[in-house]
């Protein structure tokens, strides 16, 4: 495990963190009663399953590298990105034309911590569907071949920092009085709305338009 991986790993860790969703309910539970007990809850169903989920798509690229990549056709993949950015692209301009509406994005307002670790749970598991960072970071443990112990430690690594921001929040809370936060999580909350409303949906656009771009691109060559 060299620097040069670590910091590959690293760098998709982090800017997998920036998960606008993840985010967003991370201070939502922040600014409700009990927002301790709430946020170590989100934090830790978050955790689990997302490492849960990296374990079963390590097991299964590694056996897909193995037996099933070499009996693809060379055009499978390039095709799949392509795909994958038709996906992206449409689900962004549904996006905007859902945000043009005036439909805010809206975390439910009354959960127990029980029905917080599920939310966790079913909202991490609907991530790791478009979480392709992690699919990179899967794609690169797979290829350096660490071995269990090495692997497993790699997504350990990983996941501390893509839950780094929802840690980071849970410090700030605890920290602050309770003015200071009504404060600090009150902007935090309008930045993450403009975000969903104004910044994702152009980002899902063009991160769309890449994937064809380059999925056509690789066909063509």
């Amino acid at each position: 495990m060299t620097l040069a991986f670590l910091a590959v790993l690293s760098g998709l860790a982090l800017v997998d963190a920036l998960n606008p969703f993840t985010i967003a309910a991370q201070a939502y539970l922040l600014g409700t009663p009990q927002p301790m007990r709430r946020s170590l809850a989100f934090l830790v169903g978050t955790y689990a399953t997302y490492l849960a989920g990296g374990v079963v798509l390590l097991l299964g690229w590694s056996a897909f590298l193995v037996r099933v990549l070499p009996m693809l056709p060379d055009w499978l993949i390039p095709a799949g990105e392509a795909l994958l950015g038709v996906g992206a692209f449409g689900f962004g301009v549904w996006s905007l034309r859902k945000a043009a509406a005036g439909t805010p994005f809206a975390p439910p307002s009354d959960l127990s911590v029980r029905a917080t670790l599920g939310f966790a749970v079913a909202s991490t598991v609907a991530d790791l569907t478009s979480a392709l960072p992690y699919f990179g970071a899967i794609s690169q443990i797979a290829d350096a071949r660490l071995g269990d112990w090495a692997s497993g430690l790699a997504l350990y690594w990983y996941n501390l920092l893509y839950c780094a921001p929802l840690t980071a929040l849970v410090v700030a809370r605890a920290s602050l009085s309770e003015e200071a936060s009504a404060l600090f999580f009150g902007r935090m909350r309008r930045a993450i709305d403009w975000a969903f409303g104004k910044l994702l949906p152009w980002l899902l656009i063009l991160a769309g338009a890449g994937f064809v771009f380059d999925g056509i691109c690789r066909l063509v060559s």
